[in-house]
């Protein structure tokens, strides 16, 4: 028996994770930043270069870690607190 090549796309997301923190990305234009238990980001990581309509990072498991990383080190913007 041969099955027909399926039509549904394949959704893949990358998933990591920190001691409170969870981060989840499909590739599109942002890292969704989650608390662990919660199930609605409270934060998120452009990682979209808008003149090549494409990620700036590779979809890979490192690019995604070096740039989470390189994202937690980053001082918090602060400038709309008042």
């Amino acid at each position: 028996m041969r099955l027909a090549p399926s039509t549904t796309p394949l959704f893949l997301e990358m998933i990591v994770t920190s001691k409170h923190l969870k981060f989840v990305w499909n590739g599109g234009p942002y890292i969704d930043v989650y608390n662990k238990t919660h199930v609605i980001p409270h934060n998120n990581i452009n990682v979209w270069d808008y003149k090549k309509g494409e990620p700036s990072i590779d979809f890979s498991a490192d690019a995604m870690i070096a740039r989470v990383r390189e994202w937690l080190t980053e001082p918090e913007d602060t400038s709309d607190i008042w």
